[in-house]
């Protein structure tokens, strides 16, 4: 297994004027390189190569000035000696820019329909096409990802890390013109000029995708997406801050590296930096210093954030959290939120256990202070961890009620069933089931019929909600098929205490004119008519939405919006939540253009439809009218089971601080019988500072059953 890295960093941009220079990008690369240069981070390796490219080394080697031909060439040549199962590292520290474009495959998949680049060394040399011969388009770095993930294979891939250290890199972009704010790694936020089709280097010799791009063709179609992760130093819409002699971002990163000696997943050491960098703003402050480092996993598995940085190779899930101090906050930070379980208002303080980590026995006691979505602060009463270890912490209260649980059928496998499930209960770390009887209001029956076990709701009608296991009488067979169902069980107690979690708003329109029923986001449906290609509201009661079929129009296809009505910038997710059981925030099933959604300010309040700023969903079919709908139609079993509906649900999330929802993700379960999951999808495809407000609520989605018959 080899190791092959680049790292850029560019200070000096001769075509700008020195004040939009940068001071630290050449001291992040030295920094990782040699962290990346350390015995026992190459212990793992059979060969190491690095290559690093500055201004000042092009001045002694002209092939390591930081152009974007060289940046291209280096990427090419050097990442792409790749193998199956090596590991490969693009970094990059400096400016980069928004540009226009008016090519639909590109402009599509922009929130603001501008596409981002790496802002190259010979950017603003009048000599070049800018941005063609000197930015690289993120475009052009999906493609250069491509390229080298196509060398790998389904059993082993080609490991792929890209980290930037740069503004509004969460969308690989940096803003490279404007007022420039000391200390922060932008220079403008205005976009570049487009640049012609040929411009894309990978269209320069391949007609055939030029005429593609030309055509509109689809993104995934056109620039399908290699298998990486990546690690940005925050949103699309923030800043890249440098202090210290280093950008905050790669400082974090390499301590958070260093302490763990490497030992150390990506969802991990994403949540420790995350828990160090500043993300709140605050009223009083000239700029806005927030910072919220970026995770992106485009990789088979979601279990594969939890592989080991650099190596990939698998490690165990810990218990608990992380904890991490702030110093700019001057908090403790657990990455566990009320997402995960934490009681948001409880009756008496929630306990925590904090220790270094591996050494639970070293626990000291503290408390849990203010929670939020996806982290909580941390009251240790006086107590100051050693900050040179890691630290960890784990919730000692019981946060949610179990769901509740019978099993039935023929008494001899009830007897067996119900000893089966006592054992497991007992032994399970997290107490989200309880066994209880069919007197005793169960939630959800698990009956054991003939050869087959599923889970059923309770009462007289009794639909299977899950695929069923096979079992063969007492012992073994009986055993197998119950684990498998558990395990179903588990995750269903999951999904509903995610869809039962609620957080009443406190936010409050702070003038009458900003006043709304939907305060602070308003959530609207749209149903589009094919015939008339034209879209009306959906009828909205209270928080609940009906998406009425019938026997003469089985398919509706409806697209919901989420309207900012306040003041300010808000981070909004709207989580679809299937009868099968899923919490899909990611990939192709997510409704959103992402799973966490950056809504800005509304600029004209207004009772008026369409004053605020709005986002669409996602995900769907796009319509003649520009629209994209969800077409939602009932699954073949829906029909012969005669079942009145589907009740499906939409979770919205609305907080003043950024949160990460992908790591909740939930799949769906198999549905009953031998179907596959996709089948029953709906759809086709300082602590004296102010606590930041958040809210969560749950919306209602019924879908009715066109060739349901009233059971008499």
């Amino acid at each position: 297994m080899n190791f092959y890295a680049l790292l850029v960093g560019i200070n000096k941009y001769p075509g700008l004027p020195a004040m939009r220079w940068l001071q630290y990008c050449h001291s992040d690369v030295k920094l990782l390189q040699g962290y990346l240069e350390e015995p026992e981070t190459q212990a793992p390796f059979d060969k190491v190569s690095i290559r690093v490219m500055t201004e000042s080394l092009g001045e002694q080697d002209p092939g390591l000035m930081p152009t974007k031909d060289n940046v291209v060439a280096a990427i090419q040549s050097h990442l792409g000696q790749a193998q199956p199962g090596d590991t490969v590292l693009f970094y990059f520290s400096g400016h980069g820019a928004r540009e226009k474009t008016s090519l639909a495959s590109f402009a599509r998949e922009e929130l603001d329909g501008h596409i981002g680049g790496l802002v190259m060394h010979n950017f603003a040399d009048k000599t070049l096409s800018n941005p063609g011969q000197t930015v690289l388009a993120d475009k052009e770095v999906r493609y250069l990802i491509r390229e080298i993930a196509k060398k790998g294979t389904e059993a082993k891939p080609v490991h792929q890390l890209v980290m930037f250290d740069c503004c509004h890199s969460g969308e690989s972009t940096r803003a490279v013109l404007g007022d420039f704010p000391g200390g922060s790694r932008q220079i403008e936020r205005e976009p570049l000029p487009a640049r012609k089709p040929e411009e894309f280097f990978f269209c320069a010799n391949d007609a055939s995708l030029q005429q593609q791009l030309v055509q509109g063709a689809s993104l995934e179609k056109l620039l399908p997406e290699g298998e990486h992760i990546m690690l940005a130093a925050c949103r699309e819409v923030e800043l890249a801050w440098e202090s210290g002699g280093n950008g905050a971002f790669t400082r974090a990163l390499v301590d958070v590296l260093r302490k763990h000696r490497g030992e150390i997943s990506y969802h991990e050491l994403h949540s420790r930096v995350v828990g160090r960098m500043r993300f709140v703003q605050k009223d009083d402050e000239s700029k806005d210093r927030r910072q919220t480092p970026q995770f992106y996993l485009q990789t088979p598995s979601q279990s594969d954030r939890y592989r080991r940085f650099l190596t990939n190779q698998q490690l165990e899930q810990t218990s608990g959290g992380t904890l991490e101090f702030n110093e700019e906050e001057g908090e403790w930070r657990l990455d566990l939120g009320a997402l995960h379980g934490v009681p948001i208002q409880p009756a008496s303080p929630t306990g925590v256990q904090v220790y270094p980590a591996g050494k639970p026995a070293e626990a000291i006691s503290g408390a849990i202070k203010h929670v939020f979505p996806t982290y909580s602060t941390v009251d240790l009463f006086g107590y100051e961890p050693d900050r040179s270890q890691s630290w960890r912490g784990e919730v000692t209260a019981v946060l949610l009620p179990p769901m509740r649980f019978a099993v039935s059928g023929d008494a001899d496998a009830v007897t067996w069933a119900s000893a089966f499930f006592t054992n497991k209960l007992a032994a399970a770390a997290t107490k989200s089931l309880s066994l209880v009887s069919l007197q005793d209001d169960p939630e959800w029956v698990l009956r054991i019929q003939g050869d087959m076990a599923g889970i059923v709701e309770p009462g007289p009608v009794a639909l299977p909600r899950v695929q069923a296991s096979v079992v063969k009488g007492l012992g073994k067979w009986l055993e197998e098929g119950l684990e498998v169902q558990y395990e179903f069980l588990r995750h269903i107690a999951r999904w509903s205490q995610l869809r039962d979690l609620q957080h009443n708003g406190v936010f409050e329109a702070p003038e009458a004119r900003f006043a709304h029923p939907n305060y602070p986001v308003d959530l609207r449906a749209f149903v589009y008519d094919p015939q008339t290609q034209t879209e009306k509201p959906l009828p909205v009661s209270g928080k609940s939405i009906m998406v009425d079929l019938t026997p003469k129009q089985p398919v509706q296809y409806v697209r919901f919006e989420l309207v900012n009505r306040t003041p300010q910038e808000l981070f909004v997710s709207l989580v679809y939540m299937p009868h099968t059981f899923g919490f899909l925030t990611k990939g192709k099933i997510q409704l959103m253009h992402k799973a966490q959604l950056g809504l800005g300010p509304m600029k004209e309040p207004s009772m008026e439809a369409g004053q605020g700023h709005v986002q669409s969903s996602r995900l769907g079919q796009t319509m003649p009218n520009g629209q994209i709908y969800l077409p939602f139609r009932t699954g073949a079993y829906i029909e012969s089971d005669n079942w009145p509906g589907i009740q499906e649900y939409l979770k919205l999330l609305v907080s003043e601080v950024p949160f990460d929802l992908e790591p909740i993700h939930m799949d769906m379960l198999p549905g009953p019988g031998d179907q596959t999951k996709s089948r029953f999808l709906a759809i086709d495809v300082p602590m004296d500072s102010p606590i930041p407000k958040w809210e969560l609520s749950t919306w209602s989605l019924y879908i009715t059953n066109p060739k349901y018959e009233p059971v008499s």
